[in-house]
């Protein structure tokens, strides 16, 4: 026990408290990134003339700001999990960082989780930013705040299942160094298809780790019932969607070190 938290644990806190101090520090960064997310939702929101989901649910037209802004919240953090990590894979990789982190005990993958749990805190005050301008321009109803955190919380599966794609994108990126530009056309597949701000009737966004995730807080939200069978497809794909990343990860890091990419 002692030297699980030695080699992994310890240095798991360091490389969180490191992240998070280099985010806060760059008060520019942080405030660009508020911006953004509040930009974004609001061109989805001008864009969706309809109520489109509200209908679906077959509930008062005035739940479409708050489900589609469960919807941005689930989309984004995704995005955002998957594009950090590459771009950090990325940049290490060219730094010499990467290297260095893999000669250590610690293991790497662990490493990256932590980081990926700093972007996550770093996010979601991005999305509380949105919460407030949703509210000030009446899209939600402020009240709904306790039901809207508690949304983010079912997110937690997903964090999984996207931490697992995140890492085997981040694998492919020591093999194909444009993925970079890759990541913006997955956010556009991720937003246009995964009932963001619209219904899909085709099971494709069921493939996302985060999409069954909106439909249960979005259920959960208008107190609806959801089945045992939505947890447990929700939990098991995103179970599998890990291990698949951090076993295809893997393979990539060990078949790049057989091709003297670098020597750790």
């Amino acid at each position: 026990m002692r030297k699980f938290v030695s080699t992994n644990l310890t240095p798991w806190v360091y490389e969180l408290k490191y992240d998070l101090f280099r985010q806060f520090r760059s008060k520019i960064a942080l405030l660009i990134n508020i911006l953004a997310n509040i930009g974004v939702y609001g061109l989805i929101v001008l864009v969706n003339d309809s109520n489109a989901i509200s209908e679906w649910y077959d509930v008062s037209a005035a739940n479409e700001g708050m489900l589609v802004l469960i919807g941005y919240t689930y989309w984004q953090f995704s995005y955002f999990i998957i594009q950090v990590n590459v771009f950090n894979i990325s940049g290490e990789y060219y730094s010499g960082i990467l290297e260095s982190k893999l000669l250590t005990k610690s293991n790497f993958i662990f490493l990256m989780f932590a980081r990926i749990i700093s972007n996550l805190a770093i996010c979601l005050i991005a999305q509380l930013c949105v919460v407030v301008f949703a509210s000030l321009f009446n899209i939600i109803n402020i009240t709904h705040i306790v039901k809207y955190l508690f949304s983010v919380l079912i997110y937690a599966p997903a964090l999984l299942g996207i931490f697992g794609w995140a890492v085997i994108f981040g694998g492919i990126t020591l093999k194909i160094k444009v993925m970079g530009q890759f990541m913006y056309v997955l956010s556009g597949i991720m937003l246009i298809f995964s009932s963001v701000y619209n219904i899909n009737s085709n099971y494709i966004q069921y493939l996302f780790p985060f999409a069954l995730g909106i439909d249960i807080s979005r259920e959960i939200y208008l107190n609806l019932s959801v089945s045992i069978y939505e947890w447990l497809q929700y939990i098991s794909l995103n179970v599998f969607y890990l291990f698949a990343g951090i076993v295809g990860f893997n393979r990539l890091l060990k078949s790049n070190k057989k091709n003297g990419c670098f020597s750790a």
